[in-house]
């Protein structure tokens, strides 16, 4: 029912459109007196009304045979489905309706196959529907548009470059970029690179912007133009850099303004929009200008993401002694409150293994193995059956070089689970 439900909304709409294009047409308006009445009978005399004016009304016969269905009239909603397929072979909506009211009088094979013939000819009703609008107006350049994005979803897609044509013939220049690179996406489609290049000059033309010449490159790399391709990269990523730097300085311009944002908000306010700054330099390669907002962000409030930016930056200045410094500050970031608790814990209870094992995880972390190896002892020598300790201490003795100290620890692991 929902499925109807939806067919019935598109085809009110295509009666309002055609009602729209056309001089008040009486079947048309009783149409929408019908679907709007307040009893079954005044709707079926609305749609009967409508049926004696235009025999081949196949919406009207739907209608009726909907509201015949709904005051349980099954055999009468049969018959006006059935009409509205003879008049339209490839009126889904019927072929739907009448599968319900045959599984209602309990025809459930019947059903079957009426479902099974409006699979085979879903969407086909709506072509039609948009083609009869269209010679209803014919120089409606939306129309022409609808279709065109139709028939590229069936990939249809001479079918929708014709369309794209005929509305671009009709409006001139599109407002919508996306309409050019639609249509050489459907060149492509078949074949037409060349048609495809021009769309995307057209679309340079009149939207010169990053996108338009990385796509342009592409195409002329498929037809061997490399030179062409380079200079279209090349002026890709000039318009880049361009839109970045714009957007760097209107970034800068809020961070003058950040006092008219509440108190409470500031903070984390200016260090995200230093963070978004820094990474845009990096995309452009301004190395040096991230690192510095980078370490205001820094100063502000350290974190992980802050660290591992700004060593992305000295990487690429081949500042590798910076670059190590700040990895490692990554990994202490998240850790150092953590670590401050269970100094805490074990200075108030030197016995808690638990402790003892999660400092050691933490040590192994930030690379500190001599640590993590002296935690783990301690935890093993208070407990000596904890698998979680034995484990930690095979990892930092792993890392300290020592492979038969890890393999002697992961054995007593073994014997621990299998006498358990």
């Amino acid at each position: 029912m929902q499925v109807l439900k939806v067919c019935q909304n598109f085809l009110l709409l295509i009666v309002f459109l055609s009602a729209s294009f056309v001089l008040a047409e009486t079947e048309e308006e009783l149409i929408f007196k019908g679907y709007s009445a307040d009893t079954p009978g005044k709707s079926i005399e609305y749609f009967t009304q409508a049926i004696s004016i235009n025999p081949n009304y196949k919406i009207a016969y739907l209608y009726r045979g909907q509201i015949k269905m709904e005051i349980e009239n099954i055999n009468g909603a049969i018959e006006d489905f059935t009409k509205a397929i003879e008049i339209s072979p490839r009126f889904v909506p019927a072929y739907i309706a009448r599968a319900t009211a045959k599984k209602l009088k309990g025809d459930l094979e019947g059903a079957k196959q009426d479902l099974l013939l409006a699979k085979q000819e879903k969407g086909d009703y709506q072509l039609e529907e948009i083609n009869t609008t269209i010679l209803s107006d014919p120089n409606n350049a939306q129309l022409y548009l609808g279709r065109a994005n139709y028939k590229f979803q069936k990939e249809d897609y001479t079918g929708a470059i014709q369309d794209y044509d005929k509305y671009i013939n009709l409006v001139g220049i599109p407002n919508d970029i996306s309409i050019y690179h639609s249509r050489a996406y459907a060149k492509n489609a078949i074949g037409d690179i060349s048609g495809a290049i021009a769309d995307y000059t057209l679309a340079i033309e009149h939207f010169p912007n990053e996108y338009n010449y990385k796509k342009r490159a592409e195409f002329k790399i498929t037809i061997g133009d490399i030179e062409g391709a380079k200079a279209d990269k090349l002026e890709a990523q000039r318009l880049y850099k361009e839109g970045v730097i714009e957007e760097i300085q209107i970034l800068y311009q809020k961070l003058e303004n950040i006092e008219i944002i509440p108190v409470e908000e500031r903070t984390h306010s200016k260090i995200s929009i230093l963070e978004w700054i820094a990474s845009k330099k990096i995309d452009i390669k301004d190395y040096a200008g991230a690192i510095i907002d980078l370490n205001n962000a820094i100063a502000i409030k350290p974190s992980v993401g802050f660290f591992k930016l700004r060593a992305k930056a000295k990487k690429a200045m081949g500042d590798m002694e910076g670059y190590e410094a700040d990895i490692l500050e990554s990994l202490w970031v998240d850790r150092r409150e953590k670590l401050q608790l269970l100094n805490q814990t074990l200075e108030f209870n030197p016995q808690d293994v638990d402790a003892l094992i999660e400092r050691a995880i933490i040590w192994i972390y930030v690379k500190e193995y001599n640590k993590a190896l002296e935690d783990s002892d301690k935890a093993i020598k208070i407990d000596s059956s904890s698998t979680e300790a034995l484990k930690v201490r095979a990892k930092a003795k792993k890392k300290l070089g020592d492979s038969r100290g890890s393999i002697a620890d992961r054995r007593l692991i073994w014997q621990i689970q299998n006498n358990q």
